[in-house]
């Protein structure tokens, strides 16, 4: 079998492809060829003589287990390794051992659909709110919290309720075993739960994988790393991948401190950086590594690439907002820069139907990248990818939010609604507040070339039209690191 070429790598790169079997942790920073990287430590891997069929690369989304699988199979002109996510992997284990767990073997999977009436009932026997309910479960299962840790952490105000949450949590617990089914956080922990308390299962998982290669080793919740670590705990041979400055799932209970934990549980581990960007240039990172620096994080990008300073623009509404989107979105793809190379990204859902409903009245092409898929049309497959996969329809910009965006780039974004309480959101802990500068981060580093900072000087807010507050993060900026515009300034819309 042909050995993959490493002429197309950086010496950074080539390093982490050709580094010895054995705990290896890669702190990649965005745009800097980490998935260059670790395809190519997976094909150095099986030429060197680990099997195909034995080595697990482990994603966070499908559309990434996709890629991989592509490029490994192009460099080693055979069959590539098995990729996917960790809810994939799960199903495919429960599909032979569900059993064991006391499941019939012809047990479903729920949709979202099906779990929000499961979850309702249960809540409604003790009077509670279903969404209560369904946060404090899932912190206790993604977070490892206990119920009353997890209370104490998403609502301090309803501690009273202690003894009904955990009540409501084990009827809902207990329905879904009896009517033979199971939800999308199920699929992890009785994954989890065979591998623990069936001794031959984890040792027959463990003495068949050879090595095994996680990406976005970062967002990984408490029962996710305690799977990776389960599967490897015979070979070693386990390279993660991340950034803790891209860590914004918290409220999943994934933790920045995986890396360093991840050092900390394997002293002998090789410790390698990928910290030049190849999309981003200098400009650009300048304004990103703000927002970290501000908030005592470790800002290690850095970029060779030269292009435009980015642009802050204060608008008068919202209009005006998606006008200036629409103008620079045009006069960019009269150079040949093609609106689906552009996008504009926000904080959440709401923001993205206000801008799509504006720029479908300018008459702009668009296209709303982050629509989640409905039960009926994800079915069991849709369902084993996170976070879910957006369902892309047509042509145009695209428009998408910031959880959605990562890992994605364009050669322009516009990063709108910068005012406080839209982008940041409003915070009640420290920890949300270093996380969403961390999302401010992740959003400006997928722009390859040009960015644009929109800052509203009213939006709407329940019904009434409300002055705001230009975001910390522009404040953040230097002064010379970004040019600051007036609509009035940019020209015509």
């Amino acid at each position: 079998m042909p050995s993959p070429s490493p002429q197309a790598l950086s010496a950074a790169q080539r390093a982490v492809v050709e580094a010895p079997p054995g705990p290896t942790l890669v702190v990649a920073g965005p745009g800097s060829g980490k998935t260059r990287a670790l395809t190519h430590r997976a094909a150095h891997l099986i030429a060197s003589g680990c099997p195909a069929s034995r080595l697990l690369l482990l994603t966070f989304t499908r559309r990434a287990a996709a890629q991989m699988r592509d490029q490994i199979g192009a460099l080693m002109g055979a069959e590539p390794p098995w990729a996917g996510t960790l809810h994939a992997l799960a199903q495919r284990a429960l599909q032979i051992h569900a059993g064991r767990l006391g499941y019939r073997p012809d047990y479903q999977i729920l949709s979202l659909d099906q779990r929000e009436v499961l979850l309702q009932d249960a809540a409604r026997r003790v009077g509670l709110r279903a969404r209560l309910v369904g946060d404090i479960h899932a912190l206790t299962l993604n977070g490892g919290l206990s119920a009353r840790a997890a209370l104490l952490k998403r609502a301090p105000q309803s501690i009273d309720a202690l003894d009904a949450v955990i009540e409501a949590i084990d009827r809902f617990v207990e329905a879904k075993l009896r009517f033979n089914v199971m939800d999308y956080d199920d699929l992890l922990l009785n994954f989890a739960l065979l591998l623990s308390e069936f001794e031959d299962l984890q040792r027959g998982y463990a003495a068949h994988v050879r090595a095994i290669l996680v990406d976005e080793y970062q967002d990984l919740n408490a029962l996710q790393v305690q799977i990776v670590a389960a599967l490897s705990a015979d070979h070693r041979a386990l390279t993660v991948v991340g950034d803790p400055e891209q860590s914004i799932y918290g409220f999943r209970g994934a933790r920045a401190e995986n890396l360093q934990r991840f050092m900390d549980d394997h002293p002998d581990a090789r410790r390698f950086e990928l910290g030049e960007s190849h999309r981003a240039t200098a400009e650009i990172i300048a304004v990103a590594s703000a927002s970290l620096r501000a908030r005592g994080l470790t800002a290690r990008l850095t970029s060779q690439r030269r292009g435009p300073r980015p642009e802050r623009v204060d608008v008068p509404s919202a209009e005006a907002q998606a006008a200036e989107i629409a103008r620079r979105a045009r006069a960019l793809a009269a150079e040949g820069v093609a609106l689906e190379a552009q996008a504009a990204l926000y904080r959440t859902r709401a923001h993205g139907a206000a801008l799509s409903a504006a720029l479908t009245a300018l008459g702009l092409p668009h296209t709303v990248e982050d629509r989640r898929a409905t039960s009926a049309e994800a079915g069991v497959d849709g369902l084993l990818s996170l976070p879910s996969e957006e369902i892309i329809d047509g042509e145009g910009l695209r428009l998408t939010t910031i959880h959605q965006a990562k890992g994605r780039e364009w050669a322009a974004v516009y990063l709108i609604n910068l005012t406080e309480g839209h982008c940041p959101l409003a915070t009640t802990s420290s920890a949300a507040a270093v996380e969403e500068a961390r999302l401010f981060y992740v959003a400006v580093t997928r722009a390859a070339r040009w960015l644009c900072l929109l800052c509203p000087a009213i939006l709407e807010e329940r019904g009434r039209l409300r002055p705001q507050i230009p975001s910390r993060f522009l404040a953040q900026i230097d002064d010379d690191a970004a040019e600051h515009l007036t609509h009035a300034q940019t020209g015509p819309a």
